[in-house]
């Protein structure tokens, strides 16, 4: 989505040659990679999981990297890593301090900041103090609070200061309502603790701990959102519950937190449209047949809410291949429908919904995909984002030099030389490990000449 750019070279590295055809964008891995200006809603930064950030400054009509001097304390073995995975930008008209977070795979992130939109990066946390911290917000409604992880704050991001989490291990903020920015939440005691904090972070007490049994409703508090307009509603997923004598992982679930200790929960039924709507297919007949116990593969990983009309929920979906992973409520949870529509059918790994247009954004392995709000708005990126190229869309797109042939299209695939019935046959013995993916190209590329094409 940010024309970034692949590049090849044939003659070990002596000259390159731009190969970016057909690529869709780099990844962001969390629900605060993405950081809005709330006073210019033409300026957002994206934190890439792969590359680190960028920035534009025209609402999406094209973006500048602002990774290179963070590369630079890497390579000076400063940090841990190069990727981004979450910032936010300071809510000051035409502030350029914008404070991120960035680190390695292996979760050993640490949070950096920069008064000039990326061109320098200072670091705010050494190796030392490395931790899996994804969140990353400012205050709004005091924009010199900054909370990140296991830290605070209340310059900007010049210093931070530990979080007091009290009795609690390993506390690392996780959410920020927007209604109070004063209410924040927590995860703690390797994320099975949910921690609630009402005055920035001074004090904290407990929502909710599992209690082992039949029933329980979370384990892992894997993902925090907090509605919008009620700082006591926050969204997450289940643990394990039954459903046609299959065991399902992680469905959507609504908590309230009431009090201390006081948290009620009613799961929304997403998972059960998704079987639903699976059935027929091979992987429903697959994981329900009778002979067979196991775990249904699809989970809900991923979720946002519009932030203007909180009644608009969405969830992304990862697990198995082969699945629509985009999900839509217009009714807060009551009734599901897919609006996966061109996406690839592959895990989402991030959503945010952009506060000024109403257009969901979503991180994948793929790049970003922006979906349309279900209502009229303006200044929308979702004409400017390029439409994912296919060969069968009967559309001349991408680099095809015709509809839906020639460039990234074989006219000769597409036309009248494919053999069915043995790229049937070829189909199968993949799937069913016989015959790689090299070896099955080899046996299909043939027909880009019209070299044996005897049946169809």
């Amino acid at each position: 989505y940010s024309e970034a750019r692949f590049w090849k070279t044939t003659d070990g590295g002596n000259t390159f040659k731009d190969s970016s055809i057909l690529f869709t964008g780099y990844l962001w891995d969390t629900d605060d990679s993405i950081a809005f200006d709330l006073n210019n809603p033409d300026r957002f930064a994206i934190f890439y999981a792969d590359v680190g950030m960028v920035i534009t400054h025209n609402n999406g009509d094209y973006f500048e990297q602002r990774w290179n001097d963070a590369r630079a304390l890497y390579d000076d073995g400063k940090l841990y890593g190069w990727q981004g995975f979450a910032g936010d930008i300071q809510p000051i008209p035409g502030s350029e301090i914008i404070v991120g977070v960035e680190g390695d795979w292996r979760s050993r992130h640490q949070v950096i900041r920069t008064t000039d939109e990326g061109i320098s990066w200072e670091l705010k946390t050494d190796k030392s103090q490395a931790e899996n911290s994804k969140f990353v917000a400012f205050n709004p409604d005091d924009p010199n609070v900054v909370y990140a992880g296991s830290k605070i704050s209340n310059d900007a991001g010049e210093t931070f200061s530990d979080v007091n989490f009290g009795a609690y291990d390993g506390g690392l903020i996780v959410a920020m309502s927007a209604s109070n920015p004063e209410t924040i939440y927590a995860t703690a005691n390797y994320i099975q603790v949910l921690l609630r904090s009402d005055d920035g972070g001074q004090t904290w007490y407990k929502c909710y701990s599992p209690a082992w049994g039949a029933g329980m409703p979370v384990w892992k508090i894997w993902t925090v959102v907090v509605d919008p307009e009620n700082p006591n509603i926050i969204y997450t997923v289940s643990y394990t519950y039954e459903h046609e004598n299959r065991t399902i992982e992680r469905d959507l679930i609504r908590g309230t937190c009431n009090g201390p200790d006081d948290m009620t929960w009613e799961r929304l039924g997403l998972m059960e449209e998704v079987i639903e709507s699976l059935k027929g297919s091979q992987i429903y007949s697959f994981y329900f047949s009778e002979d067979l116990e196991k775990t249904f593969p699809i989970r809900v990983a991923r979720a946002a809410i519009d932030p203007n009309h909180p009644e608009i929920i969405y969830a992304g979906l990862a697990g198995l291949s082969g699945f629509s992973p985009v999900w839509r409520s217009l009714d807060g949870g009551i009734s599901w429908e897919n609006i996966t529509y061109n996406m690839p059918n592959q895990a989402v790994t991030g959503m945010i919904v952009n506060p000024s247009t109403g257009e969901l954004m979503v991180g994948s392995w793929s790049g970003t995909w922006i979906f349309p709000a279900p209502y009229e708005n303006e200044n929308i990126l979702y004409n400017k984002a390029v439409s994912r190229p296919s060969c069968f869309d009967g559309l001349q797109n991408g680099d095809e030099t015709g509809i839906d042939t020639g460039g990234s299209c074989s006219e000769e695939a597409i036309g009248e030389c494919v053999d069915l019935t043995a790229l049937t046959g070829y189909l199968s013995q993949w799937k069913q490990g016989s015959l790689g993916m090299a070896g099955l190209m080899q046996k299909i590329e043939k027909w880009k000449t019209g070299e044996g094409c005897t049946s169809g």
